[in-house]
């Protein structure tokens, strides 16, 4: 479990008590003007890199109609305008727990939308290192011996899963 905002993470027992808890010295930081316009541009890339929003509408008879590409557009970019933002930016952002029982918990990059470090704990609450940006990034599964699969996009865009040997020390 978790506190993201305070880089708290607490070890549970299997019956659900907290055997240890786990602190980072890293303090969020205030959402600034910046971190809000920047969210914004990535999600309209992010929508334009996709083809623009496809909204259908389900009528009371059943029907359905499609929204034009240029009103579903308009009417995200309103909803992007008044977007509501938390105060402060979450330290932490993912986290996870391989077969060794370490806990990799991924801290917030230093822009919007940029990967940041992941740092190892083992299950005993041993701080292990830190791996850097770039370096790896959480697996979306853990394996059995070190193994650990990684969801990637091919080179026609086709998800695909890439199985690769953990080599951490």
């Amino acid at each position: 479990m978790v506190d993201s905002t305070t880089y708290e993470v607490k070890i549970l027992e299997l019956d659900g008590s907290v055997q240890q808890i786990f602190q980072r010295p890293n303090p969020p930081r205030e959402v600034t003007r910046r971190d809000r316009e920047a969210e914004k541009e990535r999600r309209l890339e992010e929508m334009a890199a996709s083809g623009g929003p496809r909204i259908m509408m389900r009528t009371d008879d059943g029907t359905t109609s499609r929204i034009a590409s240029s009103q579903a557009r308009a009417m995200m970019e309103g909803r992007l305008e008044s977007m509501e933002f938390a105060s402060e930016m979450p330290v932490v952002v993912g986290m996870a727990v391989d077969w060794a029982g370490r806990v990799w918990v991924e801290r917030n990059g230093d822009r919007v939308g940029e990967a940041g470090p992941i740092d190892l704990i083992s299950h005993d609450g041993t701080y292990l290192g830190t791996l850097e940006p770039g370096e790896i990034r959480i697996p979306d599964a853990f394996g059995p011996n070190g193994l650990a699969a990684f969801i990637e996009p091919d080179e026609l865009d086709v998800p695909r899963v890439v199985v690769r040997k953990l080599s951490l020390r």
